[in-house]
């Protein structure tokens, strides 16, 4: 597996405690190499949650809330996607 320069120099400061990365910057180098979920895995992943009611909080954003309620930001896109009839694109 081919690692970007990025990617690489963001796990050795984290490595010896420095945070040179964003979140922002680390998540979109780990975009690049995700994958789509499929429904069938998102109904095992987000259990109960899926029916759940989220009240957005100011200051909230679909990373937050994803970490919030599935423990793991980085399925900001599938919350969006399941939602883009209500949420605005996050990105402008």
């Amino acid at each position: 597996m081919k690692f970007t320069a990025l990617f690489v120099l963001s796990m050795l400061y984290q490595a010896y405690g420095y945070c040179a990365v964003s979140p922002e910057q680390e998540t979109l180098v780990m975009s690049k190499k995700l994958r789509a979920i499929p429904d069938e895995e998102w109904k095992t992943l987000a259990g109960d949650r899926m029916e759940e009611k989220y009240e957005i909080q100011k200051g909230d954003t679909l990373y937050d809330i994803s970490k919030k309620l599935f423990g793991d930001g980085r399925y900001w896109p599938k919350i969006w996607a399941l939602n883009n009839n209500a949420i605005t694109n996050p990105m402008q």
